[in-house]
């Protein structure tokens, strides 16, 4: 079958809620597996494919995760940027 890779950043740490791009999880269908700081693959579901908008959402079971791996979620901005705001996007780049 079809196999996607891409990044994403962790939104809740606690709860093991990651966003990732709709080019690496482009269904709700199929199997999903996030590699945590380099070191630990887990298993993971898919939550949410946006239809519109480019992400979705994983979800995996933080307790799969090894007490030596320490995963933090992002701080993000507590209000919508205005419009005009420069945006800096870190992904994996492909081609």
């Amino acid at each position: 079958g079809m196999r996607y890779r891409g990044t994403g950043v962790v939104l809740d740490a606690a709860a093991g809620l990651v966003a990732v791009d709709r080019n690496t999880v482009t269904s709700t269908l199929g199997d999903a597996s996030l590699t945590l700081g380099g070191r630990v693959t887990v298993a993971a579901r898919v939550e949410y494919v946006h239809p519109l908008h480019n992400f979705a959402l994983l979800r995996y079971d933080p307790a799969c995760v090894p007490g030596d791996v320490k995963v933090s979620a992002a701080k993000l901005a507590p209000r919508p940027l205005p419009p005009g705001a420069e945006v800096v996007i870190v992904g994996l780049k492909s081609g």
